[in-house]
């Protein structure tokens, strides 16, 4: 069985599915702009989310075709 989660735990999975929705409504709406090609950081202490643009890399044989 899976263990218990802390409370601490179900809400930072909370949030974390609560952008994936939204992220989803986003696409098939074609609203606004995506996080595609980005990686976003969640700081729950200070409550502060910061935007890290990911480049693909040509040698990549999984990546690069995508």
């Amino acid at each position: 069985m899976l263990p218990e989660l802390t409370a601490q735990e179900r809400a930072v999975s909370a949030m974390a599915a609560n952008i994936a929705v939204l992220e989803g409504i986003k696409v098939l709406a074609g609203l606004g702009e995506t996080l595609a090609g980005t990686l976003l950081t969640y700081d729950a202490l200070t409550m502060s989310f910061m935007k890290v643009p990911l480049a693909r890399r040509p040698d990549c044989p999984i990546c690069r075709d995508v």
